[in-house]
C-alpha cells in the first residue's frame, strides 16, 4: 500500500496511470511508487469540442486582434510556457500590435509563467485563464485562435 504526504491511501491500486515520461518521474521522486507499477499511456485527440466560427469564439472571448497564439493545457514548468511569453514580448511592434497571446490552463506546478505575464511589458496583449476551461470554452478559444502552438517542451 501506498500512502501518499496529504495521508490519502491507495491499497487496492495494482497500478497507476501518467500521460508522460515526465510524470511518471516526478511521481516515483515525489511518492517512492516503483516506476513499474506506472504506466504511460499518451493523451489522446482533442477532436470531440464544437466547431464553431471563428467570429463568434472572437465575440464570445472578446479577443479582437487579427493574429492569436493560443496556447491551451495545463501549465507546467517542463513544458516552456515562459519561453512562449518571451518570445511573444520579442514580436516587432507593429505586428504585436495586431497580436495576441492566449494563455488558458490551470497552472499547477508553473507559477513562473504566471508571475511573466503579470509582469510583462506586454501583459495587456496576453491573455492568462488560469483555472479549469469548459469544453464549451476550449471550443470558443481554439476557434478564435488561428494559431494554436504545440508545448515548447523543456524537458
Amino acid at each position: 500500500m501506498h500512502v501518499f504526504p496529504d495521508g490519502w491511501c491507495a491499497p487496492l491500486a495494482s497500478g497507476y496511470i501518467t500521460h508522460t515520461h515526465y510524470d511518471r518521474d516526478l511521481i516515483v521522486q515525489r511518492y517512492h511508487i516503483p516506476s513499474g507499477d506506472i504506466r504511460i499511456i499518451p493523451h489522446g485527440l482533442y477532436d470531440q469540442y464544437a466547431h464553431i466560427r471563428s467570429a463568434k469564439g472572437q465575440g464570445e472571448t472578446g479577443i479582437k486582434e487579427d493574429y492569436v497564439i493560443l496556447f491551451f493545457g495545463l501549465l507546467r514548468r517542463f513544458k516552456g510556457v515562459k519561453f512562449l511569453i518571451e518570445g511573444f514580448e520579442m514580436l516587432p511592434g507593429r505586428l504585436k500590435e495586431h497580436s495576441r497571446l492566449c494563455i488558458v490552463g490551470e497552472a499547477w506546478e508553473d507559477q513562473e509563467s504566471v508571475k511573466k505575464v503579470q509582469a510583462s511589458p506586454d501583459k495587456e496583449k496576453i491573455t492568462m485563464i488560469d483555472r479549469y476551461v469548459s469544453d464549451e470554452e476550449v471550443a470558443l478559444y481554439y476557434s478564435a485562435s488561428p494559431m494554436s502552438l504545440p508545448d515548447p517542451y523543456t524537458a
